[in-house]
């Protein structure tokens, strides 16, 4: 799925550690496409563009949050949004953005109907492969030393949402995340 700006919908900036990077306005732009027909209405929709820095990922996810709960979402529904997004924000801002290179996230959240999507777009280096790594799920009945260091996010992202995809468009990276929540409870 390609990400797709909603022009009706305000942008939202998260705030921010001016040591993160350069501020930002509700003026910048996100995108010239127009908007993809939907069968229902959006219930939410929500537009924001962090920078690259532990600073906004932790405000982002605390406004992405507040708007999720007073969306009705049930709080266990809230909390696999929350931390499948973590994952996928520390991932870009990590990896994406090595050598504390400063960039910007842009996020679109949307929810319809029974299904919440996220897509992140971002500047940074794109994925090995240019495909989304396996997310298995490590070993973990081995000594304390053998434990592996990381790789647990893609698995967790995997496991908590319904489905994940990865493209690289010109020189952007494209995630889109989605939650079917017809079977949530």
């Amino acid at each position: 799925m390609q990400f797709t700006p909603t022009p009706s919908v305000p942008q939202t900036t998260v705030p921010c550690d001016t040591s993160c990077g350069a501020p930002r306005t509700n003026a910048e732009p996100v995108g010239s496409s127009a908007p993809e027909p939907a069968d229902e209405p959006d219930i939410l929709a929500l537009e924001l563009i962090l920078n690259t820095c532990n600073t906004d990922v932790r405000a982002c996810l605390v406004h992405v949050e507040s708007k999720l709960s007073a969306a009705g979402l049930p709080p266990d529904v809230v909390g696999k949004v929350e931390v499948a997004l973590a994952e996928a924000l520390n991932n870009i801002v990590e990896h994406a953005f090595p050598d504390e290179a400063h960039g910007k996230i842009r996020l679109h959240l949307s929810l319809a109907g029974a299904t919440l999507t996220i897509a992140l777009r971002d500047d940074g280096v794109p994925l090995p492969g240019l495909t989304l790594p396996a997310g298995k799920a490590a070993q973990i009945d081995v000594p304390r030393e053998d434990l592996p260091e990381g790789g647990f996010g893609w698995f967790l992202i995997r496991s908590l949402s319904s489905g994940v995809t990865y493209t690289r468009q010109r020189t952007q990276n494209h995630l889109t995340i989605r939650f079917d929540l017809g079977n949530s409870g």
